[in-house]
């Protein structure tokens, strides 16, 4: 049940990140060992294969989706588009070139929250909240295989998205 008030409710503060992806850590132990270690399957041909199961897409809304990321609020949970805080700014976000803006990868986002953990000043945490991350540990920052993060496994809320007219 916290975990649902977590991403239901408008907490947006990095100490609720930290508690949900801490529970989602603890959930998705046993699936990343078996990711790292393999699993013994029968195929659909008869015969047995050593498998090495990947994260499927992560399929939810906006506020679901920048609660796993470990993002803040208000930020693109697929690139790093600056955010507008005015409500009337917000039909400008369509007309902001995307391909100007770094698509979010776990290497880069592991690689700014370690910057701010071993430098905590204020201009590393200003690099750090300008890309949109808070100083949380993900729980895809112990996936076994390279490209399993949630920033690999998101995928665009296309409902909400044609809903706005945005592609």
């Amino acid at each position: 049940m916290l975990t649902l008030e977590l991403i239901k409710e408008k907490h947006k503060s990095a100490d609720c990140a930290q508690i949900f992806h801490d529970q989602l850590s603890f959930v998705m132990k046993p699936i990343f060992e078996t990711m790292r270690d393999g699993v013994n399957l029968l195929c659909g041909d008869g015969k047995r294969r050593w498998c090495f199961p990947r994260l499927a897409p992560f399929l939810g809304d906006y506020e679901e989706a920048w609660r796993a990321c470990g993002i803040v609020h208000g930020h693109c949970v697929v690139c790093t588009i600056p955010t507008f805080h005015r409500s009337k700014d917000r039909h400008l976000h369509a007309n902001v070139e995307r391909q100007d803006h770094e698509v979010r990868t776990g290497d880069e986002s592991l690689r700014l929250r370690n910057k701010y953990r071993v430098k905590p000043d204020k201009q590393t945490l200003q690099e750090l909240n300008n890309k949109g991350y808070h100083s949380i540990d993900l729980f895809t920052d112990d996936v076994p295989l390279k490209d399993c993060s949630i920033y690999d496994a998101i995928s665009s809320d296309l409902l909400h998205q044609a809903l706005k007219k945005v592609s």
